[in-house]
């Protein structure tokens, strides 16, 4: 009998900010639970609109060395726009090959 790791807890945003125009920077910590490692980040983001209910864009951000503190540019956004943003922790199954256990967003 084998058993697996569990799904992650939250990431925390630390600091979401306009760098330019068209460029948001992101930076958020490990989740303070998680099993074993974090061995990947779900960056989700997307444009505001009233009445609209817009896609979620994506960005995959592995981890090195269990990293605890993690930043990234999200660049070609539309100038004077309002974006959400959310992060999602995952780790990897122990037990199966594709699995990966998602935790909550952020």
């Amino acid at each position: 009998v084998w058993t697996d790791v569990q799904s992650p807890g939250k990431p925390e945003i630390m600091s979401l900010t306009c760098k330019s125009g068209n460029t948001l920077f992101l930076r958020w910590m490990r989740p303070e639970v998680f099993y074993r490692t974090v061995d990947v980040y779900a960056v989700h983001y997307r444009a505001r609109q009233a009445g609209a209910e817009m896609e979620w864009e994506q960005q995959m951000v592995e981890t090195v060395n269990n990293t605890i503190n993690h930043m990234m540019y999200i660049n070609n956004l539309t100038t004077n726009t309002a974006y959400e943003v959310r992060v999602r922790a995952a780790t990897q199954s122990l037990v199966g090959v594709k699995k990966v256990h998602e935790g909550e967003w952020s």
